[in-house]
C-alpha cells in the first residue's frame, strides 16, 4: 500500500479490503486504525480467526494488530526438524518466523484506539520456560544461539548477529 496515492487515511485499508472482496462499514474520516479494525472485524464475522502478535492493552488496541499489515503478508517458515519450507500469512495461520517477530516487536509503535481495553488472554497449553532479562545480552545471545536462524524478506537472517547490533534493547 502506498500513502502516496491514498486521498485519506482510510483509503489505505479499504483499497487492500476491497482486494480482499471484504465489505466493512467505510468513512473517509476514519484514521488507518479504526478503518482497520472495522475490516478485522468484518473478517471475523465470516468466522475467520485472526490471531494477533502485537497487542497493546491500552484502550481497544489489543483487538487489533496495530502490525496486522505486516502479518497479513505471507511470510516462509522453516520446519525446524525437517527444514522444510511453509508459507503462510501468520496473522491467518497462528505462526510467524521468529526473526520477522523479533524486528517487528522491537519497531515503537506510538498509536492506540479509543476504547475501555482488552484482557489479553494465555494461550492454551503454552508454557515459559525461561525468562531472560533483556538487558543481560550475553543470556539473551545464548537462548538466541538455539535458534540461530530465521528469515526476514525471504532471505536467511542471523538473529544473534542482529539482537547483539541493537543499540538500546531493554527500555
Amino acid at each position: 500500500m502506498s500513502a502516496r496515492k491514498a486521498r485519506y487515511p482510510a483509503d489505505m485499508i479499504a483499497c487492500w479490503a476491497s482486494m480482499c472482496n471484504l465489505a466493512y462499514e467505510y468513512r473517509e474520516s476514519d484514521d488507518v486504525l479504526t478503518a482497520l479494525r472495522k475490516a478485522i472485524f468484518a473478517i471475523r464475522n465470516h468466522g475467520i480467526c485472526v490471531y494477533n502478535f502485537q497487542a497493546d492493552v491500552v484502550g481497544s488496541s489489543a483487538e487489533v494488530d496495530v502490525d496486522f499489515l505486516t502479518y497479513a503478508q505471507e511470510q516462509p517458515l522453516r520446519h525446524v526438524t525437517f527444514h522444510a519450507f511453509t508459507l503462510g500469512a501468520p496473522c491467518f495461520t497462528g505462526v510467524a518466523d521468529f526473526a520477522q517477530h523479533l524486528v517487528t516487536s522491537l519497531d515503537e509503535k506510538h498509536m492506540s484506539l479509543i476504547g475501555t481495553g482488552v484482557t489479553i488472554r494465555r494461550i492454551v497449553r503454552a508454557s515459559i520456560e525461561n525468562i531472560t532479562p533483556a538487558e543481560d545480552r550475553d543470556k539473551v545471545a545464548a537462548e538466541l544461539e538455539r535458534i540461530k536462524t530465521g528469515f526476514w524478506d525471504f532471505n536467511v537472517f542471523d538473529v544473534v548477529g542482529f539482537f547483539l547490533r541493537i543499540e538500546d534493547v531493554a527500555m
